[in-house]
């Protein structure tokens, strides 16, 4: 939960692995690792995080924990936290206050590491500044719907990058003043066939270039690192008195807020397998495709992932049965260009 490093004064950035082949981390985790976690640690290991002063980890897969731990114990670091976030929805409602007092014992840490109480006022100015952000992403995925869209997928999705490295305050302005222009603004990417593309961990904005050049525009995602970032927000029981909304609310309530947000946030097939019933998984990509207007569908996982190889069939099974035709791509460290732009090319015939 990055708002907690951001009201201690810390900039949250998020590790995300290189695009080129590389050995380094064979010597630290499996090879049969899913490249994301493997060049993640390379990543780390060739320096490209070298300004990182600490580390932390919210619990997700055994691979991703491999990844932290080799890191925690091999790279140079000032602080380390791993965070055991619960591996599935809180359906019985005992998680929350389980998860909230976890985030007061990470609120904790992290304030004796940078040497100061992480305050109230200070959690909820955090807040204010994140959901405000969150609000700023839907207007720019709203402008998705139109047929041809606003903006195109691939700039969206840089967009949403971009957020991860830099202050989320410094971002929503220049957020602001692009959304500003693009509404004024007559260009607009070529009318073509409505797509979503979902998936796991994909980090790089190239996949949905190569899709767009044939001539298809990506007009929503359900991607860990776009729409499921920033789709739902903090929400506390009611306005306060203070300048922003979450100011003058207790921690409990602050911390319980913020541990509601991170379990109910649309999930991921790590922590929401879609073949079991009751899940709410499904129901959300179809509202997603009917309200973007989708046309077809992109399914994307990273090699040796088996929580995403494990919900393909349901996926296929879901999107044939409402009259969505899908085409799914295996991820590697290197992305086959021209394989993609093949199988992207036959995909696009088929919608025609």
């Amino acid at each position: 939960p990055e708002e907690i490093a951001y009201a201690a004064g810390v900039l949250p950035v998020r590790i995300v692995p290189g695009s080129e082949p590389q050995d380094l981390s064979n010597l630290y985790i499996m090879s049969f690792f899913c490249p994301y976690c493997r060049n993640c640690l390379g990543e780390g290991l060739k320096g490209s995080y070298e300004y990182v002063d600490g580390i932390s980890l919210g619990h997700t897969c055994v691979q991703i924990d491999q990844t932290y731990e080799s890191w925690r114990m091999y790279l140079p670091h000032t602080f380390d936290y791993y965070l055991p976030i619960p591996g599935s929805f809180d359906e019985s409602g005992k998680l929350k206050p389980f998860l909230a007092a976890e985030l007061g014992d990470f609120k904790v840490a992290i304030g004796e590491w940078v040497g100061r109480v992480i305050s109230d006022a200070d959690l909820g100015r955090a807040i204010d500044v994140y959901n405000r952000h969150r609000q700023l992403l839907h207007k720019l995925y709203d402008l998705r719907r139109s047929d041809p869209p606003l903006v195109s997928g691939t700039t969206a999705f840089e967009i949403v990058l971009s957020s991860m490295f830099v202050d989320k305050a410094e971002h929503n302005m220049w957020l602001a003043e692009l959304l500003e222009n693009l509404t004024k603004s007559g260009k607009r990417p070529r009318k073509g066939p409505r797509l979503m593309i979902i998936g796991g961990e994909n980090h790089d904005p190239e996949l949905l270039s190569l899709i767009e050049e044939q001539g298809a525009n990506i007009v929503i995602d359900d991607l860990c690192m776009g729409s499921r970032y920033f789709w739902n927000e903090v929400l506390l029981p009611s306005p306060s008195t203070g300048e922003g909304w979450g100011e003058g609310v207790q921690v409990e309530t602050l911390l319980n807020a913020i541990a509601a947000r991170y379990l109910e946030k649309p999930g991921c097939p790590v922590k929401d397998i879609s073949n079991i019933s009751g899940r709410p998984r499904h129901s959300h990509l179809m509202k997603l495709a009917r309200d973007w207007g989708v046309q077809g569908v992109f399914i994307v996982y990273q090699k040796f992932c088996h929580p995403q190889e494990l919900d393909l069939p349901s996926l296929n099974k879901l999107f044939q049965e409402n009259g969505l035709p899908t085409c799914v791509l295996e991820l590697d460290t290197t992305l086959s260009k021209g394989q993609i732009r093949t199988r992207t090319q036959a995909f696009l015939e088929i919608l025609e």
